[in-house]
């Protein structure tokens, strides 16, 4: 599922894209600066505007007319210009990008995907919206809100279509004080995304209500596919029915800009499904800066193509610390889990194996490996660390199983 931001909403949004106007790639260590002359919407004077880098394997320091307004930094978030951003008049939008830490080591460096203006309003918005399906028949809708908005009576509303309206969901008025509305309502009947017919796809309009119903803020149309994917047995099953993955590994999100183009990619799917493959795995071995470029594209395509995706998270080796590692895993996750094509999130790639973890006698579910009289100490902590690191991925998304990279029996 994707997010398509449109030019306004019903509260008002303005949205303007930047993207292909002069953002351009650092030299290695070095820096480069891209100018951009701005007219600001004459519509916007009453909205607030944060310039957005959807993707970012650089530093970004911005500045209006030669003042500094802020700093972005990997893997990306928004810059607030308000009082910036004079409503009616022409600016000098400064952006300077600085190879980051860690970039040149993968050799992705830049702004890896779409960057845009989005005026929003100054009460308080949604900064994000997550549609999925927790069963066959039941879909939940989460909307997360800024600050602003998290001391009031809110409500959340969806309006689904797929072309016109199918259905209309609404929350209780309730104190969003951790900052997230969320509805789950009985759906039967709803069309299924799978392989076979990924064209099955639904519309929402996500929206925050205040007292007496009045809209303060609508998210920008969100495409999504309901179904459902779970481990079962030692196998698979796609919307309740069982299917085996026949997969390939890719360089999609961490190869040349030419692997990652849109004709690349849709090259690459119709090789794949060609030879029977109905799954990949996305080629970066974790979520640090510089080691995967925006997935959008990617994953846009497989959920047009029906194809599946194992899409891979941080490492925990990257990130020791805990509450890093949680934030980084969230900032990760929010890319991908509006896309049905999504159906695992990969971990601690090559991290917990052990002799023999491709041996079926050794990954039965039967097999301890911890019960080699040589265990090494390094391998304990691994399993430890990754266990831990599964835990806080599925308390941010619990509808997706979790996938440990070469690591035998470990996990699902």
């Amino acid at each position: 599922m994707k997010s398509a931001r449109s030019s306004a909403s019903a509260a008002a949004r303005l949205h303007l894209p930047l993207s292909g106007d002069g953002l351009k790639e650092p030299p290695d260590g070095g820096s480069v600066v891209c100018t951009r002359e701005l007219a600001v919407p004459a519509e916007s004077a009453s909205l607030r505007p944060l310039l957005v880098f959807r993707m970012l394997n650089a530093r970004a320091e911005v500045s209006v007319d030669g003042q500094p307004a802020g700093v972005c930094e990997f893997p990306g978030g928004s810059v607030d210009l308000s009082n910036r951003l004079p409503a009616g008049k022409t600016v000098r939008l400064e952006v300077r990008l600085s190879d980051a830490s860690g970039a040149s080591k993968y050799g992705i460096r830049g702004v890896s995907g779409e960057t845009f203006l989005e005026f929003v309003p100054r009460e308080g918005h949604i900064c994000d919206a997550f549609v999925a399906a927790v069963s066959t028949e039941e879909v939940k809708v989460v909307a997360e809100v800024s600050e602003t908005l998290r001391a009031q009576p809110i409500r959340l509303e969806a309006v689904v279509s797929d072309g016109v309206e199918t259905q209309r969901f609404q929350s209780d008025s309730v104190v969003a004080a951790d900052g997230r509305l969320t509805c789950a309502v009985c759906w039967p009947g709803a069309k299924t995304w799978d392989t076979s017919t990924p064209e099955n796809r639904y519309t929402a309009r996500v929206s925050v209500l205040g007292p007496g119903g009045r809209t303060i803020d609508t998210f920008p149309p969100v495409t999504f596919g309901f179904r459902t994917f779970e481990v079962r047995g030692r196998g698979f099953a796609l919307n309740d029915i069982p299917i085996r993955l026949r997969g390939f590994y890719t360089r999609l999100l961490n190869g040349s800009a030419a692997e990652a183009s849109p004709g690349a990619i849709d090259r690459t799917l119709g090789r794949m499904k060609r030879l029977g493959g109905n799954f990949l795995i996305t080629g970066n071995f974790g979520f640090a800066c510089g080691e995967q470029r925006a997935p959008d594209e990617l994953l846009d395509a497989c959920d047009a193509a029906g194809v599946l995706v194992a899409y891979s998270l941080p490492h925990v080796k990257e990130y020791p610390d805990e509450g890093v590692y949680r934030v980084r895993t969230e900032q990760a996750i929010r890319l991908a889990r509006n896309h049905p094509c999504v159906v695992l999130y990969t971990t601690s790639h090559n991290w917990c194996g052990y002799a023999g973890d491709l041996n079926p006698l050794k990954i039965d579910g039967r097999f301890d490996p911890t019960d080699d009289p040589r265990p090494l100490p390094t391998w304990t902590r691994h399993r430890a660390q990754a266990a831990r690191a599964e835990e806080i991925i599925r308390a941010i998304d619990p509808t997706r199983p979790v996938h440990h990279h070469a690591g035998g029996n470990i996990g699902a």
